[in-house]
């Protein structure tokens, strides 16, 4: 399936698996990780789409996409691989950007931080104002 590349199946699948976990687990009055309770998804721990309710728990929009996402582990907060250095940061040492995005005809906020880390950011600015 192209918008969730972990899950081996149809669209159709995807869809009933969630309906069947979704009706399964109690949704919390919040996030699993943190402490919003906006927007709660459901979302898969192992990344396996397995039918065990376990495997399963309820996040907030921007922890279920730092979840899925290869940049980001979860150690009591949210750390960050800088794809320069290479080094897993907390998210204070990167730069904080915000913005809109535009999907399906919908606006959303986004908040989310820079791929590079307060120290190499700095680093290559340095080095082009010097060149």
């Amino acid at each position: 399936m192209e918008g969730y590349k972990k899950f081996k199946g149809t669209s159709a699948e995807y869809v009933n698996l969630h309906n069947k976990i979704r009706n399964s687990v109690k949704k919390p009055d919040k996030c699993s990780l943190c402490p919003k309770s906006k927007r709660l998804e459901l979302a898969n721990k192992s990344g396996k789409y397995k039918e065990i309710i376990s495997d399963w728990f309820w996040l907030c929009g921007s922890c279920h996409k730092k979840h899925d996402s290869k940049n980001y582990f979860w150690k009591g907060e949210w750390w960050k691989l800088c794809t320069l250095c290479k080094e897993i940061k907390k998210c204070d040492e990167f730069y904080q950007r915000k913005g809109i995005l535009k999907s399906r005809g919908h606006i959303y906020q986004r908040e989310d931080y820079t791929c590079w880390c307060k120290r190499c950011t700095y680093n290559y600015f340095s080095l082009k104002k010097k060149i």
